[in-house]
């Protein structure tokens, strides 16, 4: 027997499970859109902050699907409605795959030295996935230089942002569970 607040508790449960994945999905290919939209002044290159909610999402959720279902439909938006820009950038949307592979893994979110270590090796794994692919339109050097050394100062920076808004909503969902 269940009380009326246990049923207006678990409202979520009366969607099905793919419709739920569904809507999970587009609710992270919004964010990663509105990620990407936002840009940052910055030296050298203003930086975009798909990089900063990918990771984030990858750490903050717990369903693999959910994130991959997300960056498929993310990759078919920008071959379909921004092509000029996806072939040039298609190995970075590569990376944002391995991305989500290592980071949705529970090992990787053991403690906030595990989180950092790993966000920083998928942002650099994925500077030079992006980089390689660069390396089929460009000279080797130029690739280097555009692909990777002039986003390596915004990178930086997305990292300490992910790792600082993850440990914070951990910190905070830890108090709410007590």
């Amino acid at each position: 027997m269940s009380t009326r607040r246990e049923e207006n508790i678990d409202l979520s449960s009366n969607l099905s499970c793919p419709t739920r994945d569904f809507l999970f999905s587009i609710t992270f290919f919004f964010i990663i859109l509105l990620a990407r939209a936002i840009s940052v002044p910055f030296y050298p290159v203003p930086f975009t902050l798909q990089t900063f909610a990918i990771p984030l999402i990858c750490l903050l959720s717990s369903s693999y699907k959910r994130v991959v279902y997300s960056l498929l439909i993310f990759g078919l938006y920008r071959a379909c409605l921004d092509s000029a820009s996806c072939l040039m950038s298609g190995g970075y949307i590569i990376g944002f795959f391995v991305m989500a592979y290592i980071l949705m893994k529970p090992s990787m979110k053991k403690n906030v030295y595990t989180v950092a270590s790993s966000v920083l090796f998928c942002l650099v794994l994925e500077l030079l996935i992006g980089t390689i692919w660069l390396m089929m339109f460009l000279k080797p050097v130029e690739a280097f230089r555009l692909g990777f050394l002039f986003f390596i100062p915004a990178e930086f920076v997305k990292w300490i942002a992910v790792v600082s808004v993850y440990s914070l909503v951990k910190k905070v969902s830890f108090k709410t569970e007590r």
